[in-house]
């Protein structure tokens, strides 16, 4: 008896050590870990949330990573073979994302090992090719690797860090297209590697680039120029989104990207605002009518889920408002509302749990 009481003293040491590692610059840090993991235990709709992470992280554990040298998707219709093997293949960005967040709530190394798996054979074959539109589709594999990096050893973290660094420079130095929604991808991108890295130099780029992008593509009324050419709230929302990823990250480091406020008047708070009376029915918008873009076209004559010509869904904008309550959680009530619940009545995404794990930063 007494050794098998050692044995479980020994076990909970080892399983408060493991967690101790578990921190990430553009996640959550140790305390919002923590209230996260308490969060998932007490609270059933967390815990329901989690399961579904959770789901999807034992189905990895017994997948292969299938890395592609170069993601093929923007200018592509969903036909392109390459693009198909590309959809394909970025299935793995989700699947390490779902192993990150549930070694990081049980601790289970099973987890940590699959996914290390995973980033480590993306980063020995995938390159970019400097196009954001592309680069933006690895998110929630930087944001797993920023939860798991410490649990890989001081060499390969050494290595993989040097990939995400040059991709983040490779991104930045592209001169396509720097506007508009793929301006705000690029930015993301930058910014999430330089937070994750610890590279401060990197970060003061996407820092510096925020309040250019705020200045150059929203007015004062929130309207971004993509809406204006493309006659779409989903390429406004495509525009503000990567932006509210990058402005969680900021929040994190204490500095209020949201709210910030450029000498034209515009801020990223309306710009989501912009959005609202759309998603609570006030007002209805015809997707893509008067749109300036050839493509488009293109894309709605190939009948592509989403580019032909009918009123845009409130539902469509979930995602946004839960990202935005990363900073207020009012935004994290409509979100549940517009997924068909009412207000209290849980959590519209896994976002929304972190968001909640989180609510002690400063807002």
């Amino acid at each position: 008896m007494r050794f098998a009481g050692r044995f479980v003293v020994a076990l909970v040491l080892w399983y408060a050590l493991a967690l101790q590692v578990l921190a990430g610059p553009a996640t959550l840090d140790q305390n919002e870990l923590r209230a996260l993991r308490e969060l998932v235990a007490r609270d059933p709709a967390a815990g329901k949330q989690f399961q579904e992470v959770r789901k999807a992280a034992d189905a990895a554990l017994g997948g292969k990573p299938q890395p592609v040298e170069r993601i093929v998707s923007e200018g592509e219709l969903e036909s392109n073979p390459k693009k198909v093997q590309s959809t394909a293949a970025l299935k793995d960005v989700d699947k390490v994302e779902a192993l990150a967040w549930t070694w990081a709530v049980t601790g289970d190394e099973r987890y940590a090992l699959k996914g290390r798996q995973y980033i480590d054979a993306w980063a020995k074959v995938n390159k970019s090719d400097g196009n954001p539109i592309n680069e933006t589709k690895l998110e929630p594999m930087i944001e797993a690797y920023d939860l798991l990096r410490d649990s890989f050893s001081a060499a390969d973290r050494a290595r993989i860090d040097l990939w995400l660094n040059d991709r983040a420079m490779t991104l930045w130095n592209d001169p396509r297209v720097r506007r508009e929604n793929w301006q705000s991808h690029r930015l993301k991108i930058v910014g999430l590697i330089g937070a994750t890295t610890g590279s401060d130099p990197i970060w003061g780029i996407a820092d510096k680039g925020f309040r250019e992008q705020i200045r150059v593509n929203f007015d004062d009324g929130g309207e971004s120029v993509d809406f204006k050419r493309r006659d779409a709230l989903h390429y406004h929302i495509y525009a503000v989104q990567p932006l509210l990823t990058l402005a969680c990250v900021a929040q994190h480091k204490g500095d209020r990207f949201f709210d910030y406020v450029a000498g034209n008047g515009a801020s990223l708070r309306e710009a989501v605002e912009f959005v609202e009376p759309f998603a609570t029915g006030k007002k209805k918008h015809l997707e893509f009518a008067e749109s300036e873009v050839e493509f488009d076209r293109k894309r709605a004559a190939a009948g592509e889920k989403g580019y032909t010509e009918k009123y845009w869904s409130p539902k469509s904008s979930v995602r946004l408002f839960a990202e935005a309550g990363c900073i207020d959680p009012a935004y994290d009530k409509l979100a549940v509302k517009l997924e068909g619940g009412s207000a209290g009545s849980g959590y519209a995404r896994w976002r929304s749990v972190l968001n909640a794990a989180g609510a002690n930063r400063s807002r």
